[in-house]
């Protein structure tokens, strides 16, 4: 399944299974546990076929499953060095777990905003992003990816990245999330006092 693209992820787990009812008790954690394995295993297959120098900052649980020539790294901080890595890397890559198979993470956002390069598993979460971008920076098998990679390796793509990266700061901050809310909920419309109060506490803290 996983070499044609196909990932098993926490609802078919459920099914396989036979888990019909995951709550209460303990059976759900099996599934849990599957979807994680599947996870791993569909981040082992995809990074071993990256066919590229590869960099992966993680737990060193990682030199037992990737090619001994894969340079495995500690974890960076988030807040400092992370930013640096996106934008200096020639492609960072997304592999999206089983356990949310509908999700995004927030490399999904950060890498670009960073204006660092992302390539991505096809995932039904990336719906919100416009479709032509997410044409060019998505793999559906493990094999799709080294192609991928050595296409932006030989052109950076600066004006996707830079595309990209606009449309996260238009549409994806954190006030972009609260303007969408405002707007579902109707406090756009007749509602500007209670907007206006809302950020105004924030500000003040």
């Amino acid at each position: 399944m996983l070499s044609q693209g196909r990932r098993p992820d926490f609802g078919w787990w459920l099914t396989r299974l036979g888990i019909d009812r995951p709550w209460p008790g303990n059976e759900v954690r099996r599934a849990g546990f599957c979807a994680e394995e599947t996870g791993q295993a569909w981040r082992t297959l995809c990074l071993a076929s990256a066919g590229q120098a590869l960099t992966v900052f993680g737990d060193a649980g990682w030199k037992t499953l990737l090619p001994e020539a894969a340079d495995i790294r500690p974890p960076v901080d988030y807040y400092t060095t992370l930013p640096g890595v996106y934008r200096q890397a020639g492609c960072s890559l997304n592999l999206t777990s089983p356990l949310l198979p509908a999700g995004l993470t927030q490399r999904h956002f950060d890498v670009w905003a960073a204006g660092g390069l992302l390539l991505s598993d096809d995932t039904p979460g990336l719906s919100i992003f416009p479709p032509r971008f997410v044409h060019e920076t998505t793999f559906t098998r493990p094999e799709g990816l080294r192609p991928l990679c050595e296409r932006f390796l030989a052109d950076p793509a600066l004006s996707l990245r830079a595309a990209w990266r606009e449309h996260i700061r238009e549409a994806h901050t954190y006030g972009a999330r609260v303007r969408r809310v405002l707007a579902l909920s109707g406090l756009d419309r007749g509602g500007v006092s209670a907007q206006k109060g809302l950020v105004g506490r924030g500000e003040k803290g």
